[in-house]
């Protein structure tokens, strides 16, 4: 009788390259909430964060994706308020996202 035939197809699924960055965190330390990073659904191939004051001064920067801001500076915490950012992210398919918003420490 021999093997029963077999048919395949072979499907190409484009994998979602979807970046979330929060607006807001509680750096605390009650273990909720406490880091800023963003949330990616995808391993870059290559990573910058930088997090500065309202005034320009440069108060954190990683190059790994998996390291997040405390909300500190020199070991001292920032006060609550509005902090900028910035990231760029190369993906995995190639493209470069460059990106900046607002984030707010909450009191």
């Amino acid at each position: 009788a021999g093997a029963p035939v077999s048919r395949s197809n072979t499907v190409v699924a484009e994998l979602a390259e979807n970046i979330y960055m929060p607006n807001a965190f509680t750096p605390d330390g009650n273990g909720l909430n406490d880091i800023f990073m963003p949330v990616l659904s995808f391993m870059p191939v290559s990573y910058e964060m930088r997090i500065y004051s309202r005034n320009g001064m440069l108060l954190f920067s990683t190059g790994d994706y998996a390291a997040g801001w405390d909300g500190r500076y020199h070991d001292t915490p920032m006060p609550s308020g509005v902090y900028l950012w910035s990231i760029m992210v190369e993906t995995p398919s190639g493209r470069t996202e460059t990106r900046r918003g607002t984030v707010t420490i909450m009191p």
